[in-house]
């Protein structure tokens, strides 16, 4: 247990590098405190007494809405030279601010479109999620994967054929909580590829379970290496022990012919509305039962 107190916070200077390390061949900072670090620096400026310089700052498309929702609740921030200049107010206002479409749930959806080879057009999807998806949505560009922009705030991916490539995740790169679907369209390309992970080291629980679907994977250290093979052993019961390994796994079973028990799928309410009745309504054959 954690146990703190203060009457008042105060302004100072804090650099995220001591949060985080850098990346080799100038890949900027990366690790799994960055994120957390930059927000909770950010929350605390926000009422701290006095000026806040924050260098170095995570910068993705959640940081960014952060921001946007304290400007519109009256704090004052100055972004210039990799500093956020933050002036703390004691007393935040009343505001209303759209934040951003989930990120990885749109990664989740292009996933089963790419790997079951459908068509499926998303909608709300506002310019800046588009923009923090600009990682992800070069892996797609590489791996051949069309992803288009159409009216009504719109996207649609086509999958005609999906080429297997390495891919480096960091703080600066695509989201860790992107990677496992990354792993399962690998499984599904005549190269594989390799994962190497740079926030999350050894995040590839979500391995064993798709190997015992019958794909080939393997983990050395921080790197996943990925065999092409898709899984397709039905009749198997296999555990997501967090929300990415269960949903990759719900949608891996989802193109093998044959029934699949998943267990740990109470980890889905943390990062989906109702995945399975979003499945559902796309053809797919679910019992809910087994999803409570």
């Amino acid at each position: 247990m954690l146990s703190a107190s203060c009457k008042q916070l105060c302004g100072c200077t804090i650099n995220m590098a001591d949060f985080a390390k850098e990346l080799s061949n100038g890949g900027g900072l990366t690790g799994p405190l960055y994120s957390g670090a930059t927000k909770a620096a950010l929350l605390c400026a926000a009422t701290a007494a006095g000026v806040t310089e924050i260098h170095s700052p995570y910068r993705k498309a959640d940081v960014a809405d952060l921001i946007g929702g304290m400007i519109a609740a009256g704090v004052s921030i100055e972004d210039r030279d990799d500093v956020l200049r933050v002036e703390g107010r004691p007393c935040l206002q009343a505001f209303q601010y759209e934040v951003s479409s989930d990120a990885i749930e749109i990664v989740t959806f292009f996933t089963l479109a790419a790997y079951l080879q459908a068509d499926i057009r998303l909608t709300g999807i506002a310019d800046k999620t588009w923009a923090g998806l600009a990682a992800e949505l070069d892996c797609f560009d590489r791996m051949g994967l069309t992803v288009e922009r159409l009216k009504q705030s719109r996207l649609s991916l086509r999958a005609d054929h999906m080429n297997g490539i390495d891919i480096r995740v960091s703080s600066h790169g695509i989201f860790s909580d992107s990677q496992p679907f990354f792993a399962l369209l690998l499984s599904g390309t005549e190269r594989g590829g390799k994962i190497e992970e740079h926030v999350w080291v050894n995040r590839f629980d979500y391995a064993s379970g798709l190997t015992a679907l019958g794909a080939e994977m393997h983990s050395d250290g921080p790197v996943l290496h990925i065999t092409p093979g898709r899984a397709a052993r039905p009749g198997q019961t296999v555990r997501g022990n967090d929300l990415r390994a269960a949903a990759t796994l719900v949608l891996a079973a989802l193109g093998i012919d044959g029934e699949t028990i998943i267990q740990g799928v109470e980890h889905l309410g943390r990062g989906y509305a109702d995945l399975a009745g979003q499945l559902t309504s796309l053809g797919a054959s679910i019992d809910q039962r087994a999803t409570s």
